[in-house]
């Protein structure tokens, strides 16, 4: 590979199209909340007691933004975190909040946690990921009628924060009765193979009659073609308005739903800078000046943070290095898979140890065999 910062370059444009899932929302300032580094982060999660670490890690991760994290990690006593997390479930239990949020959250979090462990392909699945983080969907289609055309498609709606209308996804399953991926623009493998179809708009146009079954302008002539797929136009204008969002529609499951930090101050200001016998300074970065920390292991995979984790340039940045660091075959791998790799799958890649990269480069390309 002979810029090993192409792909980052790249992932920089997506990093800036997510924005809206990263800036603040109305009402919500700049935290004075001291940032860790990675590695900071990392050591701070190791030594919280077993109980706060699942739920930091773990139980509030799909949820949690970056400033609460990081407030959270640098708070020395256990009072405090608790006054953290009695204020982290009333921030999302405001009323006005769009769903999910709102009265009564925190209930109905643990209920959203237990649907998508149960019927939504569980909690680490694309569709557990979007409901743990943006509730039920208003309602979902089952494409049904289109088995022919499309491998176990859904429509799942979800209204906008306005109430005036609704953002549409699309889900599928690569294998039969498989969990559910959702689609992202450039993927083919919402398809069946025998269908011959490529786009949303020839299953459309076939639907409506525009294509007959075995015409030579079909996209294979001589194979039958779907003529009662009644949902591919609707499908194809969801595909259109997934496709202007661009591959940010993967920060539906990959970003922590957006709410109003007012207030973290408060907390910063009461708990963070009360002296403690077993509290450590907190190194502040600046530009231009390394972090004050002593040398830590690098974070493992289980530390990996999301894109929405920081500002789209340090993510970039960070992404960039990682790139660098890598032996020359697995930057030509990336060179060669970068296009099919969502944001996600390139994040877990890159906090995955040696040990683990051939491995996760077998199950790809098998997972991507499966969807041709």
């Amino acid at each position: 590979m002979k810029n090993p910062g192409r792909i980052a370059a790249a992932l920089l444009v997506f990093l800036l199209s997510t924005a809206s899932f990263q800036t603040p929302a109305r009402g919500q300032t700049s935290s004075p909340v001291p940032k860790l580094t990675a590695r900071q982060r990392a050591e701070r999660i190791r030594e919280l007691p077993e109980e706060e670490r699942r739920w930091l890690a773990d139980y509030v991760a799909p949820i949690i933004l970056a400033d609460e994290r990081d407030l959270f990690l640098q708070l020395p006593e256990p009072y405090q975190r608790e006054a953290f997390k009695a204020d982290f479930w009333k921030r999302r239990e405001r009323d006005g909040l769009p769903p999910p949020f709102g009265p009564g959250y925190q209930q109905r979090y643990e209920h959203l946690r237990q649907i998508a462990a149960e019927e939504y392909d569980g909690i680490d699945s694309d569709a557990g990921r979007m409901v743990v983080r943006l509730g039920e969907p208003a309602s979902i289609e089952t494409m049904s009628d289109c088995s022919e055309a499309f491998r176990e498609a859904e429509i799942w709606d979800y209204p906008t924060p306005s109430g005036s209308g609704f953002t549409v996804h699309l889900f599928y399953r690569p294998s039969f009765g498989g969990p559910r991926r959702l689609w992202l623009p450039g993927d083919t493998g919402i398809f069946q193979t025998s269908s011959c179809l490529s786009t949303f708009e020839q299953a459309c146009g076939m639907a409506a009659g525009g294509l007959p079954s075995f015409s030579s302008s079909s996209p294979c002539p001589g194979h039958a073609v779907p003529r009662t797929c009644n949902s591919a136009c609707r499908a194809a204008r969801a595909a259109s308005d997934i496709q202007f969002r661009g591959i940010a529609e993967g920060a539906a499951i990959a970003a922590a739903p957006v709410v109003s930090t007012e207030g973290l101050e408060g907390l910063w200001s009461r708990y963070a800078s009360l002296p403690s016998a077993g509290a450590r300074p907190i190194a502040v970065e600046s530009p231009g000046r390394p972090p004050a920390v002593a040398a830590a292991p690098a974070a493992s995979s289980a530390e990996v943070t999301d894109a929405a984790d920081a500002s789209p340039v340090s993510a970039s940045q960070d992404i960039e290095r990682r790139i660098h660091d890598l032996p020359k075959k697995y930057r030509d791998w990336l060179d060669l898979a970068g296009p099919l790799l969502s944001l996600p799958e390139l994040v877990e890649f890159l906090h995955l140890p040696a040990s683990g990269r051939d491995a996760y480069i077998r199950k790809f390309w098998k997972r991507h065999a499966h969807t041709k």
